[in-house]
């Protein structure tokens, strides 16, 4: 939304899980260079250069902490502004894991933004 209404921000971290390209670097270049995300477009016709102020922190909603380490504990400290997407929404998905991603994934998601003192929406 920042760089979307206009603002210039310092930086944005993004918080990325992708089994299929654990890469968090290459996930996002995927994620915004690709037709996934056509918002991107308008950011990279007016703001190219805000792209580059994109930062991800790799995460996985299946495990404790969100596997987020001690270095990202400290970038997630600067986060304003928190999208949270990560689900399973596969109807073959075993109840158990669905559960553990879609709704533990989302309280130990819940419980890292409490030390987000910036946190401003989530």
């Amino acid at each position: 939304m920042e760089l979307l209404n206009g603002n210039d921000p310092d930086a944005i971290n993004l918080n990325q899980v992708n089994l299929e390209n654990p890469d968090a670097t290459e996930a996002i270049a995927d994620f915004y260079d690709g037709s996934i995300i056509l918002v991107f477009d308008r950011i990279r016709t007016r703001w190219p250069d805000r792209l580059s102020k994109l930062h991800p922190i790799t995460g996985d909603v299946s495990v404790p902490n969100l596997g987020v380490n001690a270095d990202q504990r400290l970038l997630l400290r600067k986060v304003t502004t928190l999208f949270h997407s990560a689900a399973t929404v596969k109807f073959t998905e075993p109840l158990a894991a669905a559960a553990t991603l879609n709704v533990q994934g989302t309280a130990s998601l819940l419980q890292l933004a409490g030390d987000m003192p910036h946190l401003k929406v989530w």
